[in-house]
């Protein structure tokens, strides 16, 4: 008023005389029901005290909604801590421990811990293995979830203050109404930054806790779930409230409104994105899954940005966290590209060498030359892989490292011919490589490293026909490739005397590395279980990969070829290095003979089967990762 040219009058100018206020009508909520009030009035004690009772109730259902989600965020971060303590403490025992100390049994309790929580299986014999159009997380992270839904569940009924006569819902069940569709709005938009935490790939939470890349995936999609069904509540709850109060005809007439329609279509995405992220369709139609997710998820922070503004911008601290998360997560996905691929190929050329066998049904694409010569092995890295100068470059797909020591005398890789595929392979000349101590091994060889990838349909489909159509036309294949990573925890199992890794497919890349980390740092004897199809890339792989330590005498490689009329050649049968076996094994079987195998070879008996005697791992399948965990449980 100042600026206009008026001066504003004081409050004791515009403040009624006592004789005024006490001339004034004190009327109850009884007097003027539904009626406009027209002339000054001083509502009665009764009216008064049910109008501040009105707005406290109301005020209070939103403190308390908000209470909830930093509950929620307490949960979380409880996790997290408690993670990050572990593996700190882990670390220090690993540092601190001596070599004499290394090989002492767990104790007891940390033992049961480890069986009965963290190596277990949730229910009978299925972890991480579809059942259904689902999978089943392991025990301790479906403890967790549970948890966090019960959590959530809980959440939405405490601290509701419903009485009759309520100065804007007169009746209880409109009043439990709408205060249902504010909790669940709140407790919804909370849940959308950890929906972000959980997807991003270059989390810190990640290394600092020690969970996988793949926990958190499932950690992602149950927040997601729970997200939805708060969403789902409050649109339904909503809409009756609405309709209740306002009518059919207003209710249509909101879809004028930016904050309505775009609530509804946010709603709308999150019921889209939950069955268009099921199990089958992520596994068998992988990059039409990732490039809806992408596509949907932005659409739907942008809708829920403009649906939330009629609060005037009071939620905005939940939508820009999901921002940051985002673009620093593709801001260290293009460092990590750009130092691991975009420098090696502008400063040296580098590409890639990538060959195609046809009778292991295998591509072998060779990225040894990204790396500086002294990078050493570290067991379970992994590399999203791109095909910059394909029609779909932004694609990429993980895949696990193989690194391994190159002996001098090992042959080299090179693709098998396509035209001849029922020409011979053998292993001998695998087994006439001389072995060499650890030490020599690790100091006189280079280290080679490459992906094994299995053609199936997308992304490798399209790399092994390239590597076919290169190779009919010249025999090679460069490939132009961009890596980002690494990722993943480096595993160190050096530590225990005896290893027991099962591998089933192309899963034995992981157990390659292992293989020539353990022979060439300490004592550890590797007893090594692979289930394979195809005898060919049996030989294909003892040829290459597995040429500088094979007939060692501390590795020890079974065999089992379940796919038929596989006959093993000659060579292979009378292999003193490698134990043939057709047909699937017995897991159980497979982990209570190295048991008894290590029993007779340690100085004492062994116990505990989660001890630091023996470890046992597998590589590969779902199922395989399950019977070895039921396994570590017998």
């Amino acid at each position: 008023m100042e600026e206009a040219g008026l001066i504003s009058p004081r409050c004791e100018e515009l403040a009624a005389s006592r004789s005024a206020l006490a001339a004034a009508p004190r009327p109850s909520q009884a007097d003027y029901a539904g009626d406009v009030v027209s002339v000054p009035s001083i509502p009665d004690a009764d009216w008064a005290d049910l109008s501040i009772r009105t707005v406290r109730a109301y005020d209070r259902n939103f403190w308390y909604s908000f209470d909830f989600t930093w509950a929620s965020f307490g949960f979380w971060g409880t996790v997290f801590l408690v993670s990050t303590i572990n593996r700190f403490v882990e670390f220090l025992k690993v540092l601190r421990a001596r070599p004499a100390t290394r090989r002492r049994q767990s104790s007891g309790g940390w033992t049961w811990i480890r069986r009965q929580l963290i190596l277990s299986v949730t229910f009978g014999k299925h972890c991480q293995e579809p059942v259904g159009w689902a999978t089943l997380p392991p025990r301790l992270e479906s403890c967790i979830i549970f948890a966090y839904l019960l959590m959530s569940t809980f959440m939405c009924f405490p601290g509701y203050d419903l009485f009759d006569n309520n100065e804007y819902w007169a009746t209880t069940g409109a009043q439990l109404a709408r205060y249902i569709a504010d909790r669940t709005a709140v407790l919804s938009i909370a849940n959308v930054p950890l929906l972000w935490l959980f997807a991003a790939r270059n989390d810190p939470l990640l290394w600092l806790t020690g969970f996988s890349y793949a926990s958190f995936n499932r950690f992602h999609r149950w927040v997601a779930r729970m997200a939805f069904v708060f969403a789902l509540v409050h649109s339904i709850v909503w809409t009756y409230d609405y309709i209740y109060f306002y009518g059919v005809a207003t209710y249509y007439a909101a879809y004028e409104e930016v904050w309505w329609w775009t609530g509804v279509i946010a709603t709308v995405i999150m019921a889209t994105l939950l069955p268009a992220s099921v199990y089958w369709l992520r596994t068998k139609h992988y990059d039409f899954f990732l490039i809806v997710h992408i596509v949907l998820s932005i659409i739907f922070l942008i809708t829920l940005y403009f649906h939330i503004q009629v609060y005037e911008h009071f939620f905005d601290g939940f939508i820009w966290p999901c921002v940051a998360i985002w673009s620093l997560d593709r801001l260290l996905c293009i460092v990590r590209i750009v130092y691991t691929s975009v420098i090696p190929l502008f400063t040296k050329g580098v590409k890639a060498t990538a060959t195609f066998d046809i009778r292991s049904d295998i591509v072998r694409l060779d990225v040894t030359d990204f790396f500086p010569p002294n990078t050493s092995i570290s067991p379970g890295l992994y590399y999203y892989v791109y095909l910059p100068a394909s029609l779909k470059g932004w694609e990429s797909h993980p895949f696990t490292l193989c690194s391994w020591n190159r002996s001098v005398d090992s042959i080299p890789v090179s693709p098998a011919p396509l035209a001849s595929p029922h020409s011979s392979l053998d292993i001998e000349a695998a087994k006439k490589v001389p072995a060499l101590r650890s030490r020599e091994l690790a100091s006189a060889q280079a280290v080679s490293h490459s992906f094994l990838i299995r053609p199936y349909a997308g992304f490798t489909q399209r790399l092994r026909d390239r590597i076919v159509a290169a190779h009919e036309a010249r025999g090679l294949c460069e490939v132009t490739v961009l890596l980002e990573g690494p990722y993943g925890c480096r595993l160190d199992l050096s530590r225990y005397s005896d290893v027991l890794i099962l591998a089933a497919g192309s899963g034995i890349v992981t157990a390659i590395s292992h293989a020539h980390y353990l022979l060439a740092n300490g004592r550890t004897e590797v007893h090594l279980t692979w289930v394979v199809p195809q005898r060919w890339l049996v030989e294909d792989v003892c040829k290459n990969e597995l040429s500088a330590i094979l007939g060692g005498p501390r590795l020890h490689m079974t065999v089992y070829l379940t796919g038929k009329s596989q006959e093993m050649s000659e060579e292979s049968a009378a292999s003193s290095t490698i134990e043939f076996h057709a047909g699937r094994p017995d897991i159980f079987a497979v982990m209570q003979q190295a048991r008894a195998l290590q029993g007779r070879l340690g100085d004492y008996e062994l116990r505990h089967t989660a001890g630091r005697r023996c470890l046992s791992g597998s590589c590969g399948s779902s199922v395989a990762r399950t019977w070895t965990a039921c396994g570590v449980l017998r």
